[in-house]
């Protein structure tokens, strides 16, 4: 929520009313593959309804595939 530009800051607030609207409708939440990542934060996957949430922000445009390498921006 706090980007480097008015783009990333708008993404980020489109990427979170999609996330919100997808867990307030759904029938069922499941995490998947918990653990912890590099900074002791939890990680897992997010599957609503059966579909990964992750998979559906990218399909969205509102998130990019991760490598654990640098980010890409969403800044031009």
């Amino acid at each position: 929520m706090r980007g480097q530009c008015q783009a990333e800051k708008d993404k980020a607030r489109q990427a979170k009313q999609f996330t919100v609207a997808k867990l307030r409708g759904a029938q069922s939440i499941r995490l998947e593959h918990l653990g912890r990542d590099k900074y002791f934060r939890i990680d897992s996957n997010v599957v609503v309804d059966g579909r990964d949430l992750g998979q559906m922000l990218i399909g969205a445009g509102l998130a990019r595939p991760y490598d654990g390498g640098t980010r890409k921006s969403w800044c031009r």
